[in-house]
C-alpha cells in the first residue's frame, strides 16, 4: 500500500488496475480497509476469483474504498464444453 500511495502521488492519478486474477474476497477486503484507513482517494478495478465470499457487505466496503469494476473469469474443466467453443 505504501507503493500504491507513492505512485498515486508521483503520477498524480487515482486510477489503478490490479491484474492478479486470483484476488480473493478476503485479500481485497484487507486492501480496502487500508485504503479507507489512510483516506486515500483511489479508483481501481481488479480481477478476482469467483467465490461465495463476495457478500453485499463486503462489496459495499470495496466500493467505499474506490473499487469500480470487478471482473471474474470462468473456465471449464470439461472437455465436452471446451470442444463446443472450437
Amino acid at each position: 500500500m505504501d507503493q500504491l500511495q507513492e505512485l498515486a502521488q508521483r503520477f498524480e492519478t487515482p486510477y489503478f488496475q490490479f491484474t492478479d486474477e486470483s484476488c480473493s474476497p478476503e485479500l481485497l477486503e484487507e486492501i480496502a480497509e487500508i485504503i479507507i484507513a489512510r483516506n486515500l482517494n483511489l479508483r481501481y478495478l481488479c480481477y478476482a476469483r469467483l467465490e461465495k465470499g463476495f457478500t453485499v457487505a463486503r462489496l459495499k466496503k470495496l466500493h467505499q474504498s474506490g473499487l469500480r469494476k470487478l471482473m471474474f473469469g470462468l473456465e471449464s474443466g470439461s472437455d465436452q464444453t471446451l470442444k463446443k467453443n472450437q
